[in-house]
């Protein structure tokens, strides 16, 4: 209302939608990992991991969830081993040419096939590398695999 009349207001009406859509981003992750049947601990712990994951890789909060629940899905990965996954992901990230969003978007394409095949979400990544390393794109890599 002060913004209407002239009076500029510590909280403009931007910041106001910025916190309104971070709001409802973190409500879609908290049900989308309720749906997935998880509760208590494990459901805040989830939470906290999706939102290190978006934060980590510059991630929106939608893309982090799908990441977090292909991985538990795909590699039935419990909290601790998440937030392994989580750390490993920033960790190569960091170190490497591969980017967070390289590396979510292959995992639900290939995990399947490399869980299938005794390997695990480290596997994938270094063969992700490998390949980006060689030339190919991170998206051609995982078709590939």
């Amino acid at each position: 209302m002060a913004d209407e009349i002239g009076i500029s207001s510590f909280h403009s009406k931007s910041k106001n939608d910025d916190a309104y859509n971070l709001f409802q981003q973190g409500i879609y992750n908290h049900l989308a990992l309720a749906a997935m049947g998880k509760m208590g601990t494990d459901l805040t712990t989830m939470t906290a991991q999706t939102d290190r994951l978006a934060k980590l890789g510059n991630l929106d909060q939608q893309t982090a969830t799908n990441a977090v629940i292909a991985l538990q899905n795909v590699y039935k990965l419990n909290t601790t081993q998440l937030a392994d996954a989580v750390n490993y992901f920033g960790a190569i990230q960091k170190q490497t040419s591969l980017s967070m969003t390289d590396l979510v978007s292959a995992e639900s394409r290939v995990g399947p096939v490399i869980d299938q095949l005794g390997g695990s979400y480290k596997d994938t990544a270094v063969m992700l590398l490998a390949m980006k390393e060689a030339g190919v794109p991170a998206a051609q890599g995982a078709n590939a695999l």
